[in-house]
Formats: structure tokens, sequence, C-alpha cells
């Protein structure tokens, strides 16, 4: 077990930033909807995804985690890292197309399918 100090120091610490990050995402999403849905731009919406995930990134059960002795927890945020990891990695591929191809027509499709394997192939090696 942890020194009791440095439990407590790492449960503020850990929720500090939980905190911040609901407060960036009411703000986001309060200033979002002043934007009507047909006019969001695709980064706008992306971002509101990775806001949310963001906040589970955070771990909002680390507490839980700390404390008990099942593998359930640990699992959960595992799954709460590795989601957010690859969440941002897909928006880091499409944007780098998106800016790649310019100059392109600007209806073509974002998600491509070796996209999508990429990401799941990292998901899948991430929680391995």
């Amino acid at each position: 077990m942890m020194e009791p100090r440095y439990s407590q120091f790492l449960l503020m610490t850990r929720y500090s930033f939980l905190a911040a990050s609901i407060v960036a995402l009411i703000a986001f999403f309060h200033r979002l909807r002043k934007v009507d849905r047909k006019n969001r731009i695709f980064e706008q919406k992306y971002l509101l995804a990775l806001s949310v995930a963001l906040f589970f990134f955070n771990d909002p059960i680390f507490a839980v985690t700390l404390l008990s002795q099942s593998f359930i927890p640990a699992l959960f945020s595992t799954i709460f890292v590795v989601t957010f990891y690859c969440l941002i990695l897909l928006f880091w591929l499409v944007q780098l197309e998106r800016v790649s191809k310019e100059n392109e027509r600007k209806g073509t499709k974002l998600m491509r399918a070796w996209k999508i394997v990429l990401i799941a192939v990292t998901f899948c090696a991430d929680l391995a």
C-alpha cells in the first residue's frame, strides 16, 4: 500500500484536473450551443468528443481503482486512457489528411478504412 499522504496528494491532483476538464467541457459546450448544428465544422464536433474523452482520460474512478483489489476499475481506467489516445490519434490523422489535400474537393469522406483499421489495431495493442 502507498503512503497515505502520497495517496491523498495523488487523489487531490487527479480530481483537480478532472474538475478543470469538466469546467472546460461545460464552457466549450455552452459556446458551441450558439452555433447551429448544420453550421458546425468538423473540428468543433470532434473537439466536443475529445473533451468528453478528456473527462474519462482524467479517470473519474481513480479512487475506486486505488482502494479496491479488483481488476475491473483498473481495466476501465486502461480503457479510458487507450480510448483517449486513439481518438486523439484519429483526430491528428484526419487533420493531416485535410491539410495535405486542402485543394481537393471539400466533400470527400474523412474517415477512410485504413484509419479505422489503424485505430482498431492501436486500441487492441494498447489493451494487450
